[in-house]
């Protein structure tokens, strides 16, 4: 559902789906304006401190740059950071 979010230097970071669709839907939503304040919850991806095995893209996760990664990272909180 979601695009690459593309990115100019070809590094890459995953990023929990339900996040980043709930981020998108607020960006989109023109009547909710209210702060968006929910840290990147990556720490779903994994068991144990180990990237859970089976994960899907557009299920699970989505892949955003990195750049794009560490500004949401910034202004949100959250992670861990899981680079490509």
């Amino acid at each position: 559902m979601l695009k690459k979010w593309e990115n100019s230097d070809n590094n890459y970071h995953l990023i929990e789906y339900e996040w980043a669709l709930k981020y998108l839907y607020w960006l989109w939503d023109t009547k909710d304006k209210s702060e968006f304040w929910y840290p990147v919850p990556n720490s779903k991806l994994f068991n144990n401190r180990i990237l859970k095995p089976g994960l899907l893209k557009d299920k699970d996760y989505e892949v955003v740059g990195t750049k794009v990664y560490f500004l949401l990272k910034s202004l949100y909180g959250g992670g861990p950071d899981i680079p490509l």
